[in-house]
């Protein structure tokens, strides 16, 4: 079979091709879904490699059954073709749109036709018609400082003023146990006030804050809502694509979460991922709140832990995730964005200033940026 040596050298040359693009996007940042796809990549290669080794040895005296390797050998060298292709696709989707979905939608000229619509028949919008955030902001952090020391730090909220954005708190170089403390009072006190939350952690798994946050509700005169109360949560686990790996509890304390009516959504591995993930959420609350003609809430959304992903991306894309969410957060209005950083270099800690309205320092007592 004249064609077979032939199959070999196209497998070879996908794969060479996939490690030289791969290593090429992949320079000087860490990128541990480029490795990924490059496994299967080669698992695609070499098992149809097999395939074609095994029908030249039995060629002579199994002509049909080499025939069928044969066959299953070129089907699956060009399955591999079309998902290096969709790899490629996606790739591109991350790097260029910071986005894990939508890869249609997302093209170039599909958005610059979209943006031409809506400027044509323009229409109210969920999205840009930003609720206030005050005076609610300040409400709560008279609250919190009144329910004693361990909430002090927040009370630093009602030196914010408002101008129609959102606002963004960054608390770091805190524990988890000390910041939750703040953090679980005030979504109590922002659910009670028919606030959403939308709560996304890259360092341990969502059920752990739900459960303190449901302890606190079922406390006092909330626990008759609490189930509606949970409806207005939101979590995004970013742990456990990151470093769950095979450990099957995370997957029942998801199903934990969707037991107690709360929104769960686990994002894929990447901050782009993470990225995406947030605003499937985002979009979730608008379609529950358009089926029951409710306009937008306000809604405290936390980002927890998100600088732990530089152990397998680059810092790099750390600082592109900062710079993207908190400025454009911003700009969408509606938000009380909180950055919890428990461990943060002091260039990344840097950065976060420069976006913060209300900087808290977990080795120092709070100070406003």
């Amino acid at each position: 079979m004249y064609y077979q040596p032939d199959l070999f050298t196209k497998a070879l040359a996908l794969l060479a091709f996939v490690v030289a693009f791969y290593a090429l996007a992949a320079r000087e940042r860490k990128t541990p879904y480029l490795t990924n796809s490059l496994y299967a990549t080669a698992f695609w290669v070499f098992f149809a490699a097999v395939l074609l080794m095994i029908s030249q040895f039995i060629d002579q005296s199994h002509t049909s059954t080499a025939r069928v390797l044969t066959i299953g050998a070129k089907t699956l060298l060009i399955s591999g073709a079309f998902y290096v292709t969709y790899g490629i696709w996606r790739v591109h989707n991350r790097h260029v749109n910071f986005r894990d979905d939508n890869l249609i939608k997302n093209l170039g000229f599909v958005r610059s036709f979209r943006s031409l619509w809506r400027q044509m028949f323009p229409k109210s919008s969920y999205e840009y018609n930003a609720p206030s955030l005050f005076p609610e902001i300040t409400s709560a952090a008279s609250k919190l400082l009144t329910n004693g020391s361990a909430n002090q730090p927040l009370s630093r909220l009602n030196m914010i003023e408002d101008d129609g954005f959102s606002k963004s708190v960054v608390y770091q170089r805190a524990s988890l146990s000390v910041s939750d403390q703040g953090l679980i009072a005030l979504a109590k006190h922002v659910l009670s006030l028919g606030w959403g939350v939308q709560y996304t952690t890259c360092i341990r798994h969502p059920i752990e804050f739900v459960t303190k946050l449901k302890r606190a509700l079922e406390v006092g005169d909330l626990k008759p809502q609490l189930t509606d109360l949970l409806g207005q949560v939101a979590v995004i686990d970013g742990f456990t694509p990151h470093f769950g790996f095979t450990d099957s509890i995370h997957a029942e304390r998801a199903r934990e979460l969707k037991r107690l009516g709360v929104l769960y959504i686990k994002s894929s591995s990447s901050y782009a991922g993470v990225h995406t993930a947030t605003a499937k959420a985002f979009n979730k609350f608008k379609k529950l709140h358009k089926a029951k003609k409710l306009s937008r809430k306000p809604t405290l959304v936390i980002y927890e832990g998100a600088y732990a992903l530089v152990a397998l991306e680059s810092i790099e894309q750390y600082y592109i995730f900062l710079r993207h969410v908190l400025p454009s957060e911003r700009m969408w209005g509606g938000m009380l964005t909180f950055f919890i950083e428990p461990t943060l270099s002091d260039e990344a800690a840097e950065l976060l200033h420069t976006y913060a309205d209300v900087m808290i320092d977990g080795t120092e007592h709070s100070s406003p940026v």
